[in-house]
């Protein structure tokens, strides 16, 4: 019996509620982990999606320090970090609209992966 891993054309994940405690704590840090292992392909998107009014550089900052401030602080390096961080885009988003909808095409950079 064979046991291959089907093939995934995986090019992205929007994480909603982006700037929350969980996000914060678990996510990023653990996000990042998958980054300095190896894990993500090299052009693999991580779209953070909440309410908060950011812009790119400042969301980046705050997930720059929520991996600072976590049990994966020891992996930190601000070359990796960069790398991690060209990945990285934000949508601050007040509700569910065509907005949203169309923001994320934008930062997909396809918009036929988004209906």
């Amino acid at each position: 019996m064979s046991t291959t891993t089907p093939s995934l054309d995986c090019r992205a994940f929007v994480l909603f509620g982006a700037t929350g405690d969980l996000a914060r704590r678990m996510l990023w840090p653990s996000l990042y982990a998958l980054h300095c292992d190896g894990l993500l392909t090299p052009t693999f998107q991580l779209i953070g999606a909440a309410t908060s009014a950011l812009d790119v550089a400042a969301f980046r900052a705050k997930v720059r320090e929520s991996i600072l401030h976590s049990a994966n602080a020891s992996l930190f390096s601000e070359e990796a970090f960069a790398r991690f961080a060209a990945r990285i885009d934000y949508v601050s988003v007040k509700r569910l609209t065509a907005l949203l909808r169309y923001a994320m095409r934008s930062s997909l950079h396809s918009p036929a992966r988004v209906a």
